[in-house]
């Protein structure tokens, strides 16, 4: 990988070094590390792994397949950061504006704070924007430094004052089961 051994001793002890993505890279590659391996150096280092971002979105094989036969009951798929990759039918026919939008506003956070329609169809607004926020809150300490879960906090913090009140709370939850329910525009409750 290109580095000393002192060097690479304090990186496992956890000490400020300082690695580059591209050193870290090298060295995931020249010990042939896993994807749990790969996360926990760049965890380590407390830097953001480039090549996460785009593994983000990758689902697996058979994954549109799976949302389809899971109707009537509508379905879909999100990432740790709340970004929509995949829906079935009946679940975009709830918000059918989803399909319009730019890539980056697919997004659970992004509309349930900025989009009207969002408020208007969940029946506990205010528990499921309080628990996604602590659920996003701590998935973030997987991805500290990481500019695009960053980002997205600071584009909430503009975008809604709703946003920024319930982020102050610095409430951390583990993702739970729970029942939520949604007014759907034709059929109602759901």
């Amino acid at each position: 990988a290109g580095v000393g051994v002192t060097w690479y001793t304090w990186l496992e002890q956890g000490r400020e070094i300082n690695a580059s993505a591209q050193v870290l890279d090298a060295i995931a590659r020249a010990l042939l590390f896993d994807d749990y391996e790969r996360a926990h150096l760049f965890t380590l280092a407390a830097t953001s792994d480039p090549a996460s971002a785009s593994e983000l979105d990758v689902l697996p094989p058979g994954t549109q397949d799976l949302l389809d036969q899971l109707e009537p009951y509508p379905a879909l798929v999100v990432n740790a950061r709340y970004d929509v990759l995949a829906y079935n039918r009946m679940w975009v026919s709830g918000f059918p504006f989803l399909e319009s939008l730019p890539r980056e506003e697919r997004n659970c956070l992004w509309l349930l704070f900025t989009h009207p329609s969002w408020r208007e169809v969940l029946v506990d607004w205010e528990g499921a924007a309080r628990r996604m926020v602590g659920n996003y809150r701590a998935a973030m300490a997987d991805h500290v430094g990481d500019p695009s879960w960053n980002g997205l906090v600071e584009r909430l913090e503009r975008a809604s004052p709703d946003f920024g009140r319930v982020w102050a709370l610095n409430d951390v939850q583990d993702p739970e089961t729970y029942l939520k329910e949604f007014r759907h525009p034709e059929i109602g409750l759901l």
